[in-house]
């Protein structure tokens, strides 16, 4: 996910110039893209995403689902 950010920032003419605050702006797409990809493997593996033996439970399920839905927001 890190790396297929870093291609499209380097590649799409809207992300080559942040403006104002590029390098902070950076760091959030950057922080973000880590974000989504700690949370791959635990969508994949231990959620109803797909078939498995072992779940997560609710409230750990509902804080990936927040920090998800946070980064996705940046």
């Amino acid at each position: 996910m890190v790396v297929l950010l870093r291609k499209i920032q380097s590649e799409h003419s809207k992300l080559a110039d942040l403006g104002p605050r590029a390098q902070d702006i950076g760091k959030v797409l950057n922080a973000s893209a880590s974000i989504l990809d700690a949370m791959l493997p635990v969508r994949n593996q231990a959620s109803v995403a797909h078939p498995n033996q072992e779940l997560l439970d609710e409230a750990r399920l509902g804080l990936l689902s927040t920090s998800g839905g946070a980064s996705s927001t940046t």
